[in-house]
């Protein structure tokens, strides 16, 4: 993980991934290549998830790696090759790679298949 963020601030990794998304939208030969890149990510993912966690279910390593891969992706327009938080994204991948590693040692099964309702959540929140 630490090595794909890291790479999220060269200046080809910053160029390549936005333009990929935005022809994948367009061109179905696009989002295919996509979709391989991405699962070959997932796939390292889910074996290490497996490995910290391998009371979860592999739909919910599939799941927590999806959500890893994507706010790992996330990252890209905000700390990428001269992007205006470039500065703070070492900061930035450190609070990442902590809270990735302590949601795969501490999530259940139920955390990924029972999501609470949104409006639960919130009309607790305004309490």
């Amino acid at each position: 993980m630490r090595f794909i963020m890291e790479d999220l601030t060269t200046k080809e990794t910053t160029h390549f991934f936005p333009e990929l998304w935005v022809l994948a939208n367009h061109d179905s030969v696009a989002a295919e290549g996509m979709e391989y890149v991405y699962a070959k990510e997932r796939a390292v993912f889910v074996d290490l998830i497996g490995r910290i966690n391998p009371a979860l279910t592999s739909e919910a390593r599939e799941v927590i790696a999806l959500f890893i891969s994507a706010s790992i992706e996330g990252m890209t327009v905000f700390v990428g090759y001269k992007r205006v938080w470039r500065s703070c994204a070492e900061e930035t991948f450190n609070i990442a790679a902590k809270a990735f590693l302590e949601l795969v040692q501490t999530a259940q099964n139920d955390d990924i298949a029972k999501l609470p309702d949104p409006k639960s959540i919130l009309s607790q929140a305004s309490r």
